[in-house]
């Protein structure tokens, strides 16, 4: 079993739906960088994991526009504990699955 978490990045000024490729991508690693360092300095327990880039519908308690987004997915796991639901970032705005 694998715990699967999602990340939804966090942006600067501007408003989902219209950015391009290389914005996202550059996003995407800028969030992989703040969770690899978090994971090395808080949760030194999860001592592996995957990440990759991911495009998911979103439409619940959040006030996101409803439709596709790009979220960080993280796989690790499940022996490993859980990541706190409600770790934020200067990068990612809310993880998801987190339980």
């Amino acid at each position: 079993m694998e715990r699967v978490v999602f990340a939804l990045p966090k942006l600067h000024g501007k408003s989902r739906g219209i950015l391009t490729e290389e914005e996202e991508n550059k996003l995407v690693m800028n969030v992989f960088t703040e969770l690899e360092d978090l994971r090395k300095r808080r949760f030194s327990n999860i001592t592996t994991w995957k990440v990759k880039a991911a495009k998911r519908k979103y439409c619940f308690e959040m006030p996101l526009p409803h439709g596709e987004h790009c979220f960080v997915k993280i796989k690790y796991p499940a022996t490993m504990p859980p990541l706190p639901s409600g770790l934020t970032g200067n990068t990612f705005e809310a993880l998801f699955g987190c339980y």
